[in-house]
C-alpha cells in the first residue's frame, strides 16, 4: 500500500494507532451520549490513510463527515494537523482535534473544511494544513448542534 511521507515521529503501525484511538473515542462519545452516527472502520486502511468514516447528523437533518486528527506527543505542536494529500483526497465536513494526554482523549475542537481551507499550507516534513487547539471551534458548540437518536 502506497503512503505519503510520515509528519509525525510515530512510525507505523503506532501513528495509525493514535488516530484509532483518537476516532474511538470519539464515536464512544458520540454513542454513550445520545447520538446519532455512523460508523465505518477501515482495519487495513485506504491509500494515503488508514481509520475510519465517522458521519453525524446536524439537527436539521443534514448529514456531515467527520475527521478526528489525533496527536500523542506531548512535545509535538499544540495544533490539528491535515496532511494536504489527505485534505485534497479525503474531503471531510468538519475537522475534530484530539489529543492524547495519559489515559484520556481531550477533544480540542473543531473546524469545518471551508474554514480549514483558509489556513495556510506548511511544510512539516510534508505540507501540512495545521490550526492551533486555542483557534479551534468548542467542542460543546459542534455537539449542541448535532441531532440525538
Amino acid at each position: 500500500m502506497e503512503r505519503t511521507p510520515n509528519y509525525t515521529a510515530l512510525a507505523e503501525p503506532a501513528r495509525f494507532e493514535t488516530g484509532y484511538i483518537g476516532e474511538l473515542c470519539f464515536r464512544n462519545g458520540l454513542a454513550l451520549s445520545g447520538y446519532r452516527y455512523e460508523y465505518r472502520a477501515y482495519p487495513f486502511g485506504k491509500r494515503d490513510r488508514s481509520g475510519s468514516d465517522i458521519f453525524v447528523w446536524l439537527k436539521n437533518g443534514e448529514r456531515l463527515s467527520v475527521n478526528v486528527k489525533t496527536a500523542s506527543e506531548k512535545r509535538r505542536r499544540m495544533a490539528m494537523m491535515v496532511p494536504e494529500a489527505q485534505f485534497r483526497i479525503y474531503r471531510a465536513d468538519i475537522y475534530v482535534g484530539a489529543r492524547i494526554e495519559g489515559d484520556w482523549c481531550d477533544f480540542k475542537g473543531w473546524l469545518t473544511h471551508d474554514e480549514l481551507a483558509k489556513r495556510p499550507v506548511e511544510q512539516i516534513k510534508i505540507p501540512t494544513r495545521c490550526c492551533a487547539y486555542t483557534d479551534l471551534h468548542e467542542i460543546d458548540k459542534l455537539l449542541e448542534r448535532l441531532q440525538k437518536e
